[in-house]
């Protein structure tokens, strides 16, 4: 009998630690920061965090490990 797991990919935990490399300060198109970044987290909204951080990451010379 061959067994599969699936694993979830923790998307949130991924999405949390890509802010976590933002530097303080940084803001984007709006006054966007890290903290909005937090908030659409807390709520789920993975998409909207996801694009917010495409947006800082603009702003300055994020490392791989951001992308």
């Amino acid at each position: 009998m061959l067994l599969i797991h699936n694993r979830r990919m923790d998307v949130a935990g991924i999405l949390e630690a890509a802010s976590l490399l933002v530097p303080e300060g940084v803001a984007g198109e709006n006054d966007i920061t890290v903290s909005d970044i937090w908030e659409y987290l807390a709520y789920d909204e993975w998409d909207v965090a996801l694009d917010l951080l495409e947006e800082l990451g603009d702003e300055w010379t994020a490392p791989t490990g951001f992308w």
